[in-house]
């Protein structure tokens, strides 16, 4: 990386990563401590997806509670293009202006 570059890392945690096959988790903290160890400046951390986190938080709640998904299947799976997909991109897209300028305290992988 050059001096004043920029490096985008998104780690995920969860059910998702898991079926996406992620080996690794960091949390806030574990994440800076690995920038420390190798000598790297504290890099700036912040979660994106957070303005869709309600309705899918509720989305999984119920598929949940009446038992309906399969849990070793992607929630990309259930994608279907259309309206409301596109209606959920144009709001995922619109966190692009928020994220740069304010830490975002959660948000959904």
């Amino acid at each position: 990386m050059v001096v004043g570059g920029v490096q985008l890392l998104t780690l995920g945690v969860g059910k998702q990563d898991e079926v996406s096959h992620h080996h690794r988790r960091y949390r806030k903290a574990t994440l800076r401590a690995v920038f420390a160890r190798a000598g790297l400046p504290a890099p700036r951390v912040t979660y994106f997806n957070a303005f869709l986190l309600p309705p899918i938080a509720a989305v999984r709640w119920l598929r949940h509670s009446v038992g309906a998904g399969d849990p070793t299947r992607s929630a990309f799976e259930d994608n279907r293009p259309g309206l409301v997909n596109d209606l959920l991109a144009a709001v995922f897209a619109a966190e692009r202006h928020l994220v740069p300028h304010v830490p975002l305290p959660l948000g959904v992988s």
